[in-house]
Parts: C-alpha cells; sequence; structure tokens
C-alpha cells in the first residue's frame, strides 16, 4: 500500500472512532449518574476533537496529493513516509500522557464520581489513540 492509501486508511479509522466517541458518549449522557456523565463528556469532547484533526487531515493529504503528479507522488513517498511516522511516535508519546492525566484525575480528583468518570474517559480515549498511533507508525518502519 502507498503512503497516501495508508494515510487515507489512517484517517478513516480515526474518522470511525471519532463518530463511536460521540456516539458513545450520547448513550452514556442517557445512563442515571455523574460517572457515566463524566465518561460521556469525555467521549463525546475527544470525539469532536479527533473529528477536526482527521478531516483537516485528510483536506491536507487531499490538498497536496492533487499537486502531484505520479512520478513526483512517487518521489514524495519516502519523505511523506518518514513524516507521517514522526508524527505518529509524537503522538504515542502524548497519548502515554493522556492515559497518565486521565488515571490521576480518576485517582485523585476523586471520589466524585463525575470526576472517576472523566478520567476513566480521559484514560479509555488516551489508550485508543496509543493503539492507533502505535500500531499505524510500525506498520510504516
Amino acid at each position: 500500500m502507498d503512503i497516501w492509501t495508508f494515510h487515507t486508511t489512517l484517517t478513516r479509522r480515526l474518522t470511525w472512532w471519532a463518530w463511536a466517541s460521540i456516539a458513545l458518549g450520547a448513550l452514556s449522557m442517557l445512563l442515571v449518574g455523574d460517572f457515566w456523565r463524566g465518561m460521556a463528556f469525555q467521549f463525546i469532547g475527544w470525539g469532536f476533537v479527533n473529528l477536526g484533526i482527521a478531516y483537516f487531515g485528510n483536506v491536507n493529504l487531499q490538498r497536496r496529493v492533487s499537486q502531484l503528479n505520479e512520478a513526483q507522488k512517487k518521489a514524495a513517498e519516502p519523505q511523506e513516509t518518514r513524516n507521517l511516522a514522526r508524527l505518529l511516535w509524537t503522538n504515542a508519546r502524548f497519548d502515554v500522557f493522556y492515559m497518565l492525566g486521565g488515571a490521576a484525575v480518576a485517582r485523585f480528583i476523586g471520589p466524585d464520581p463525575f470526576w472517576v468518570g472523566t478520567g476513566i474517559g480521559i484514560f479509555i480515549q488516551g489508550t485508543f489513540l496509543l493503539l492507533l498511533d502505535w500500531l499505524h507508525a510500525r506498520t510504516l518502519k
């Protein structure tokens, strides 16, 4: 798979996760309790952020691809691959901090159920993003 298709696939997967997060967050709002409300806010918020990242990433990718002919695309592949791999590895580092932050919120700001749910929501989002970034970055090695 060329880097352009790989990048498009990656943004589609992030878009899928974003919509799933928003939907799960909306459903969680229907559940009773502050724990679920805290988690729901995180899922909805992260979902919209991820949706924006995927959308603008895809727009930027399509703009770059449309400006290149086939020979230029082929020549640009190694640099594009390095750039995307670097971005994914950097994001993976941040994802670990999201997870640690979420765990800290759940553990140290609690015992309020809202904050426990908030922290767990952050942790879940960070975990998924770590897996997404790490697995895709490894593929680019």
